[in-house]
């Protein structure tokens, strides 16, 4: 039960994170423009990419926290859940405060955020092939 608790601890703390991001948004837009590439276009393209990869990066956290409330997980999942997560917080307090550009989210986001869910899709499919229906 220590280690649900504390893998629900680590997705909040990547969370909120990642909410702190939302209002930090400008800067990290501007990181990522070239000095001849700053042009209102690229802006609104950058601008959207990152709404885009923080939004999704949230679904990703509330499913993983639908998934943890749904079934009992395997303390497999429990593990990479806590450490994927614990790694996301910790890079990106270091994204917030070196002013990363947006691609570098987007990796971070697939690898730390993609992989718990898949791994989360695949032991629930699962649980549904093992229970017959009636």
């Amino acid at each position: 039960m220590e280690l649900m608790t504390s893998g629900i601890i680590s997705l909040i703390a990547h969370a909120g994170i990642v909410f702190t991001l939302f209002w930090s948004k400008a800067d990290h837009i501007g990181s990522s423009l070239s000095i001849e590439d700053n042009s209102e276009e690229s802006w609104e393209l950058i601008d959207a990419s990152l709404t885009v990869n923080l939004t999704l990066t949230l679904v990703l956290i509330l499913l993983e926290v639908l998934f943890m409330i749904r079934h009992v997980l395997r303390p497999f999942l429990v593990i990479v859940t806590l450490f994927s997560h614990t790694a996301a917080s910790i890079i990106l307090l270091k994204v917030v405060i070196d002013k990363h550009p947006v691609p570098h989210l987007w990796i971070l986001s697939s690898i730390c955020c993609g992989l718990p869910v898949v791994l989360h899709l695949i032991t629930f499919t699962l649980s549904f092939r093992r229970s017959r229906f009636c």
